[in-house]
């Protein structure tokens, strides 16, 4: 019980803070939020040199077209998919006695874990046709 607890408040509070940094600032920056107020009405061109690390992988990588795709739900997606992966990572060093060994454990898994899951959502938006015409 106290894993699934751990898991959840984890996965909770990683979202939580992916929300407010990453999520919430890009979604400022689409709908030029200016002093408590969204303006509706043309939205900005999404620059791909400012993107998220996270997501300049993902399309670079998969060679995804984002004016196909909706920037909002991706950002959603990968704030998800993220806190998903390291909330599976501190669940499973919680079980590891020792702190060597839980930083060892924790550095094996991080990376693998999150290429896995970004070639996951790569696969998607492939097979979905998001990919840029070429």
């Amino acid at each position: 019980m106290r894993k699934i607890l751990v898991f959840i408040l984890t996965f909770i509070f990683i979202y939580m803070i992916y929300y407010v940094f990453t999520i919430r600032k890009e979604f400022n920056k689409i709908n030029r939020k200016k002093k408590g107020k969204i303006k509706r009405g043309r939205k900005k061109k999404i620059d791909e040199a400012k993107l998220p690390m996270e997501i300049q992988y993902v399309v670079m990588k998969y060679k995804l077209d984002l004016t196909k795709i909706t920037y909002w739900k991706l950002l959603q997606l990968m704030g998800v998919v993220t806190s998903l992966d390291l909330a599976i990572v501190v669940t499973v060093i919680d079980m590891i006695t020792g702190i060597g060994l839980q930083l060892l454990v924790g550095f094996v898994l991080l990376l693998p874990i999150l290429f896995i899951s970004y070639h996951i959502i790569g696969l998607y938006y492939k097979k979905k046709g998001m990919t840029i015409d070429v």
